[in-house]
Order: C-alpha cells, then structure tokens, then sequence
C-alpha cells in the first residue's frame, strides 16, 4: 500500500512541476551544444565527453575524398554555429527557431559527419524537435518575461 502512495506522491510532485519540462529541456540542450562547440575549439585530442574533439572530427572529415571544403574551416564552422546556438538556447532567444537550426545542424553534421555516435544523435534529434514543438518556457530573456518572473517572487 505504501508502494502505490509513494508513486501517486511521485506522480503528483513531477505533475505540479511540468511547466518546469521546457526550460530544464532548453537549458540541457544549450549545455551540450556549447560543451560541443568548445570541445573542437580549444580541447585537444584528450576532450572530455562524447563530443569529438578537433583533431578527430577534422581527420573523419579528411577521409572524405569527395568533400569540397577546407576541413579545418568547416569544423571551425561547426564549433561556433554550436557554440552560438548553445547560447542562444540558454538565454532563451528565439526558441523555436534556435530548436530547428539545432536539428538541423544535427542532421547536416552529426547523421552525416559523427555516425559513430549516432544513438546519442538521436537522442538530442529528438530533444531539438521536442522542444521546437513545445516552444516557449517560463524563463526567457526576449520579451521580457524572464524580467518580469523574477519579478514576481
């Protein structure tokens, strides 16, 4: 019986909270596209986590006999497009739109570039659509309403 209480009390504690869902989502997002960003920019070949680091992303993409581009440039390219998004998704800019460029960059880069760590891919895929669909939170700094909830406590 306790068992069942405990879960309902659960339930209803993460149930009253979900107006939370959104902005915990944002800010997860924007963290891992500015660790990404920031790994290939001033990491080395030792970066922590389970982004790809510089030199690996530039020699996968030297591999490429086909590719038209300077590597080197394109994987710049690459860290500050996350590095931007990741910031613009933290301070909560233009969200929905900030969400599909995120995709978007998944797709490009990371469905076509880094297949070999395609599960987590998915995983923040799925997280960038999620939160372009559930779009604004209750802690955003365009508008003003970041301001005006801080000013409500």
């Amino acid at each position: 019986m306790s068992h069942t209480i405990s879960i309902t009390a659960l339930e209803n504690f993460l149930y009253q909270r979900r107006k939370y869902a959104t902005f915990v989502l944002r800010i997860g997002l924007g963290a891992v596209f500015i660790w990404s960003g920031v790994s290939k920019l001033i990491g080395s070949s030792s970066a922590i986590g389970v982004c790809t680091n510089k030199e690996s992303a530039i020699s996968f993409l030297e591999t490429w006999a086909w590719f038209p581009f300077d590597t080197a440039l394109m994987v710049a390219i690459q860290s500050y497009a996350e590095l931007a998004l990741g910031i613009l998704l933290i301070l909560g800019v233009a969200v929905q739109l900030v969400s599909l460029l995120c995709a978007a960059l998944f797709i490009f880069f990371f469905f076509l570039i880094d297949i070999n760590l395609i599960w987590k891919n998915i995983g923040l895929f799925a997280a960038s659509l999620s939160l372009a669909m559930a779009g604004s939170d209750i802690w955003l700094i365009h508008n003003n309403s970041f301001i005006k909830n801080l000013s409500k406590k």
